[in-house]
């Protein structure tokens, strides 16, 4: 077949919303070529150029069900992008590849580079004599080169930077590689080698040497980087290089604690901050003067009890409230802060909430914060996980309703007086808290989901936690919104409405929620045959698209008036032979290119449809992985060409 189609005949429809976007499993977007049959031309006054090309051909070549035959016979097609779809495709045979190595056309031999099927050493060492970078640079980049391979890129006459620079990030490059980049690349590449955890000892020697300071910053930083040379590199002029040693957790205890009296206190505070410093130099770094080296320090879990208790009581706000983060804070620390918290004033506020969320705080620091005079720490407190009953019942009925908020989102509830409480508060907000968190209480939901607040009713009905029992009491309230929450509860152990919740719910649902019912996986069949007959041709193509439609439904569908329905259930892999076999009757072109497109559809129709006179139709069945091989070469003989637009 040939011949060119204007491109208004390939149209798509217009019809009521973008629910075909939805149901079309296929996609007829055409990219660019450059395709020596191809034609362009730009549209005056637009951004958009109309392209010839013959795509029915394209698609053959890229379908991976193609025959090896059909393929190797493409592969000499004069169209270049044809060529290229042979060169990507995975099922292209290995004979093919060593002339699509050789093909003039340069994109044919990237595309074939690009292929996810591993091209054969005797591919790849042709490709390797070629004098275009681009080739030869995605060579450098590609893992599956042989290291022999890539020691000739290296010592080859191209030696563009992006080749060197791919040469370096492969996981594949050999020492003899890397040896000969860090003498040979730019500051860039061997910036990027001072990064690699797999360098030789002499790279590191080379780099460890290098007159650029970012590199020797860089190597510096590497935890692979092997300790002697680290050393070396602590005696560095720049502070820079300096402080990657002092932050490396490669560094040797000596080299670290020679750095303790560094005269820069960013290298000071980089030792005070390294797991590895020794417990001694700590203890020196804690009264150094600068305020960030002991704030350093004070952050370290590997400083020992002594040195953070001198630091709970550091003039410094910052250094206080570090040592309070910290995680190996024993409980003499924690008392020494605490008494410092519960005295109130900004200066303490911080510390005071760093506190309130510790478990390990005593059961005294615990009161005492319950009684701080900022609801902000109160607050932080609510979610404290050890919290004893008695200052949960206290705080629920705090003052401040955020408080009281905090509190209903924590897991404290599951304590019944505090959520008997919090269920009655006079405040929306702290009801909703306690309607959406999971650990409340069924009895306590039961009760929310009676609650006059529409907002909290909302709630209840968004917690996948609550029960079935609830649910079905939540149906009957006719508000949209919560039947819409219900149908989205999608989390894992969410327990979902029953067939009889849903029959009831759809029953009393607006237009909205019955789509929102069409769509669910699980849906009985009495609905889903009650919309195949809905009047609403919208709500018809939704339960169209839906997978486990029963034979009822499927009949009437697909002989529904709508050509979007038709179309829809036409790309419904649930669709039988049966039913897509009356669908490629239809007279509607879109249904037929659906059906084309269908993985489903029977060997016999996709052969009929092949011979279509419409070029859409059979470029759908070109595109469909289920086509037999035989059809597809048929359709490889297909030089149709027709217009496409795209955006430039």
């Amino acid at each position: 077949m040939s011949g060119i189609v204007r491109a208004d005949v390939i149209d798509m429809r217009f019809f009521p919303g973008s629910l075909l976007l939805l149901a079309l499993s296929y996609s007829f977007s055409f990219g660019a070529g450059t395709c020596q049959a191809q034609d362009k031309t730009q549209a005056s006054g637009s951004n958009q150029e109309f392209v010839c090309a013959p795509y029915i051909k394209l698609a053959v070549a890229a379908n991976p069900n193609t025959a090896p035959l059909v393929l190797a016979k493409l592969a000499k097609d004069n169209c270049d992008e044809v060529r290229k779809a042979v060169a990507l495709n995975p099922s292209c045979p290995d004979d093919v590849r060593p002339a699509l190595a050789e093909d003039t056309n340069q994109v044919v031999v990237e595309a074939l580079l690009a292929s996810s099927t591993p091209l054969k050493n005797d591919v790849l060492l042709k490709l390797s004599d070629s004098s275009e970078p681009k080739i030869l640079e995605s060579l450098a980049a590609n893992p599956l080169t042989p290291g022999p391979l890539l020691n000739k890129l290296a010592h080859g006459k191209i030696q563009t930077e992006y080749l060197l620079l791919s040469l370096a990030k492969n996981r594949s490059t050999t020492p003899e590689v890397t040896n000969r980049l860090v003498k040979v690349g730019d500051r860039l590449v061997r910036t990027l080698l001072a990064r690699q955890p797999r360098l030789s000892e002499q790279a590191y020697q080379e780099l460890s040497d290098d007159g650029d300071l970012g590199v020797r910053a860089m190597v510096a930083s590497n935890v692979s980087t092997p300790p002697r040379f680290l050393d070396n590199l602590a005696k560095d002029l720049h502070a820079t290089v300096r402080v990657s040693v002092a932050s490396n957790s490669s560094s040797w205890e000596g080299t670290l604690s020679k750095l303790v009296t560094d005269k820069r206190w960013e290298v000071r505070m980089e030792v005070a901050r390294n797991l590895k410093t020794p417990k001694d130099s700590l203890k020196i770094l804690a009264a150094d003067k600068n305020d960030k080296v002991r704030w350093a320090v004070a952050c370290n879990s590997s400083a020992p009890d002594a040195v953070l208790l001198t630091l709970a009581q550091d003039s410094n706000e910052m250094v206080r409230n570090a040592t309070a983060a910290n995680a190996s804070a024993t409980a003499p620390v924690l008392a020494k802060l605490a008494e410092r918290a519960v005295k109130g004033g900004p200066e303490n506020l911080a510390l005071a909430q760093i506190l309130a969320v510790r478990s390990d705080i005593s059961a005294d620091a615990m009161k005492a914060l319950s009684k701080h005079e900022s609801p902000l720490v109160r607050s932080a407190l609510c979610a404290n996980g050890q919290l004893t009953q008695e200052i949960a019942v206290a705080l629920a009925s705090d003052e401040n309703s955020i408080v009281r908020a905090s509190l209903a989102s924590s897991k404290q509830v599951a304590l019944e007086k505090v959520s008997s409480l919090l269920s009655e508060d006079k405040n929306e907000m702290v009801r909703i808290a306690l309607a959406a968190n999971k650990m409340t209480p069924q009895i306590c939901l039961q009760t929310l989901a009676r609650d006059t607040s529409s907002s909290v009713v909302r709630a209840v009905a968004g917690n996948t936690a609550c029960s079935l029992e609830i649910v079905e009491m939540l149906i009957s309230s006719g508000d949209p919104m919560v039947h819409r929450l219900i149908l989205l509860r999608g989390a894992p152990g969410a327990k979902h409405p029953s067939d009889v919740v849903l029959t009831k719910m759809f029953s009393n649902a607006n237009t909205l929620t019955r789509a929102y019912i069409a769509s669910l996986s699980s849906v009985p069949q009495t609905i889903l045959n009650d919309l195949a007959n809905d009047k609403d041709s919208a709500l018809r193509a939704v339960v169209a698209g839906n997978a486990n439609l029963p034979d009822a439904s499927l009949a009437v569908l697909s002989k529904d008036p709508s050509p979007l329905v038709r179309a829809t259930l036409a790309a419904n892999r649930a669709c039988g032979n049966e039913t897509l076999q009356i669908l490629s009757q239809d007279q509607d072109e879109q249904v037929l290119m659906a059906v084309a497109a269908n993985k489903k559809t029977p060997s016999d129709v996709l052969a009929k449809l092949a011979k279509d006179v419409r070029p859409e139709i059979r470029y759908a069945v070109a595109c469909n992985a289920s086509a037999p091989a035989v059809v597809l070469d048929q359709l490889a003989s297909d030089s149709t060409i027709w217009l496409n637009t795209f955006s430039k």
